[in-house]
C-alpha cells in the first residue's frame, strides 16, 4: 500500500478512532509513575480502542519510547536483546512479567524499609529494658525522668513512621484493586461488544450470501 492510500485510509477513519491512535502513539509515562502502572494504563487505551489496526511492532515500540530511563533499564536487564526480537505475543507476555516484577520489587522494598524500621523500635525498648535494669547505679529523679521522656518520644515517633508507611501501603493497594476493577469491566464491556456483532454478522451473513446456504 502507497503512503497515498495510507493518508486517504487516514482521512477516512472515525474521528474518535484517530483520537485514540494519538492517544495511543503519543503516549508517555508520567512523572515518578512505576512501570507496572503505566502498562495498566497502555492496556486500557488499547481496550476502549480495539479496532485501532496499529501494527503490534509500532505498538511495543511506542510504548518502549514513551518509558523513562528507568524503566527502559528495568525492561533491558529483565528482556536481554530487546523486544523487538521476539513475537508480538511473547513480547506482550514479557511486558506483564517486567510489570509484575517491578510491582513486587516496590512492595519488596516498603517491606524492607518497614522491617528495618521495626528493629529500630525493638532495638529502642531493649535499651529502655537495659536503663531499667541498672538499679545499682544511682540517677537522679530528674535526670531519670529526662531520659525516658526522650526515649518515649523517639519510640512514638519510630510508632508513627511505620503507622504511616503502612497507611500508604494500604492506599497503593487500593487504588491497584481499584485498577484491576476499571480493567476487568472494560474487558467484559469489550466482550459484550464482540459477542452482539457476532450476533448481528449471524443474522446479516445468510441474507447477504443466499447462495452460501
Amino acid at each position: 500500500m502507497s503512503v497515498i492510500d495510507d493518508c486517504e485510509q487516514m482521512d477516512h477513519l472515525p474521528v474518535e478512532v484517530m483520537r485514540f491512535w494519538d492517544n495511543i502513539l503519543t503516549f508517555k509515562q508520567l512523572e515518578g509513575e512505576l512501570f507496572h502502572k503505566s502498562w495498566l494504563m497502555f492496556k486500557a487505551l488499547l481496550i476502549q480502542c480495539p479496532t485501532h489496526e496499529i501494527p503490534d511492532l509500532l505498538l511495543l515500540e511506542c510504548l518502549y519510547r514513551s518509558l523513562n530511563s528507568r524503566s527502559k533499564g528495568l525492561i533491558d536487564q529483565l528482556i536481554p536483546g530487546g523486544l523487538m526480537r521476539h513475537s508480538d505475543e511473547t513480547a506482550t507476555k514479557l511486558h506483564d512479567l517486567v510489570a509484575n516484577t517491578n510491582k513486587e520489587t516496590k512492595k519488596d522494598q516498603h517491606l524492607v524499609i518497614l522491617l528495618g524500621q521495626m528493629d529500630t523500635l525493638a532495638q529502642k525498648i531493649e535499651e529502655l529494658e537495659v536503663l531499667s535494669k541498672k538499679k545499682g547505679r544511682y540517677i537522679p529523679p530528674h535526670k531519670r525522668r529526662k531520659s525516658t521522656d526522650n526515649e518515649s518520644r523517639r519510640i512514638e515517633d519510630t510508632i508513627l513512621i511505620i503507622l504511616q508507611k503502612l497507611n500508604e501501603q494500604d492506599r497503593v493497594l487500593e487504588e491497584m484493586r481499584e485498577n484491576v476493577e476499571v480493567l476487568n469491566l472494560m474487558i467484559a464491556c469489550h466482550s459484550r461488544s464482540i459477542k452482539l456483532i457476532e450476533n448481528l454478522m449471524g443474522l446479516v451473513l445468510p441474507h447477504l450470501y443466499p447462495n452460501r446456504q
